[in-house]
C-alpha cells in the first residue's frame, strides 16, 4: 500500500484515537453541558433584567410552546399543576435544556463542532420564540441570544478542555502525529475548579437577572398605594350572574380562578 494512501489527509477530522477513555471523562462533560447551558440562561436573564426590551428567553419559549400545544395538553397541565402551570413549563423547559446540553457535551469531547451547532440552533429558537413577542426589541433579542451562545460555548470549552478531548493538542501538528500522540488522562481538579466556578456564576447571575426582571420598572412597586375612586360603584352581590345557561358567576372565588 502507498503511503499516500495510509496517511490520513490533512482535511480528515476524524476523532483522535488517543483521548482519556474514561466513563467519568464523559460523565463529567455531561455535566459541563449542563453548567455551559446554564450559564447562557444566566446571561440572558440577566440582560433581559438590566435591559427593557430585551427578552427572556425561558419566558419566551414557554409561551412559544403554549401557543402550539396540542389540543388537550392545556387542560392536563393545568389538572397536574393548577395555578402553578406556567411555573412548572418553564422549569421542564430548563431542565429540557440541560439535558440535551449535557448530551452536548459528551459529544463535544469526541467532535467540537457538535456542540457547538447544536448551541446555535437553540440559539436560534429561542430567538424565533423571542421575536414572536410583541414588546421585544429585535436588536436586544439578537443580542441576548450571541452573548447567551457566546458565554456557553465559552465555558463549555474550557470545562472539555480538562477531559482530555480528542481535539485537544491538535491544532498545529501534522494529522498522523497527532492522530498517534497518546492524550493525557483528564484533569479531574482542573475540571471541579473550573466547573464549580461557572455554577457558582450561573447561580449568582441567574438570581440576580430574575431579580432585576421581578422588579422592572412598570411593575408591581412594593407599598404602592392606589387611588381611591371618585365614585365607588356598589359591590357585585356574590350570586350574581348573567342570565346565560351555564356561564359561571360574575364574581369567582379565589380557588376557583383561573385563566
Amino acid at each position: 500500500m502507498s503511503t499516500a494512501l495510509a496517511s490520513p489527509s490533512p482535511a480528515d477530522d476524524r476523532p483522535l484515537t488517543g483521548a482519556a477513555p474514561s466513563r467519568w471523562a464523559d460523565v463529567a462533560a455531561f455535566i459541563g453541558g449542563g453548567l455551559a447551558a446554564a450559564l447562557g440562561i444566566a446571561v440572558a436573564e440577566l440582560i433581559a433584567g438590566l435591559a427593557p426590551g430585551a427578552p427572556s428567553l425561558v419566558i419566551a419559549i414557554g409561551d412559544l410552546v403554549i401557543e402550539n400545544q396540542p389540543p388537550g395538553a392545556k387542560e392536563l397541565i393545568v389538572e397536574l399543576f393548577g395555578t402553578n402551570n406556567k411555573l412548572a413549563l418553564n422549569v421542564g423547559i430548563v431542565l429540557a435544556t440541560l439535558l440535551v446540553a449535557g448530551l452536548l457535551g459528551v459529544a463535544g469531547r469526541r467532535r467540537w463542532g457538535i456542540p457547538v451547532v447544536g448551541f446555535v440552533v437553540a440559539g436560534a429558537v429561542g430567538l424565533v420564540a423571542a421575536l414572536a413577542q410583541s414588546l421585544t426589541d429585535p436588536l436586544l433579542a439578537l443580542v441576548t441570544v450571541v452573548a447567551a451562545i457566546g458565554a456557553a460555548l465559552v465555558a463549555l470549552r474550557m470545562m472539555l478542555r480538562a477531559t482530555g478531548p480528542t481535539w485537544a493538542g491538535s491544532a498545529g501538528r501534522d494529522p498522523a502525529a497527532a492522530a498517534a500522540a497518546q492524550m493525557p488522562e483528564w484533569d479531574r481538579r482542573r475540571f471541579l475548579q473550573i466547573s464549580g466556578g461557572v455554577a457558582v456564576g450561573s447561580l449568582v447571575v441567574g438570581l440576580v437577572g430574575r431579580n432585576l426582571l421581578d422588579h422592572r420598572p412598570g411593575g408591581a412597586v412594593e407599598g404602592a398605594t392606589l387611588p381611591t375612586a371618585a365614585g365607588p360603584v356598589p359591590e357585585v352581590p356574590a350570586a350574581a350572574s348573567l342570565d346565560v345557561a351555564g356561564i359561571t358567576p360574575i364574581v369567582t372565588p379565589n380557588e376557583s380562578f383561573y385563566r
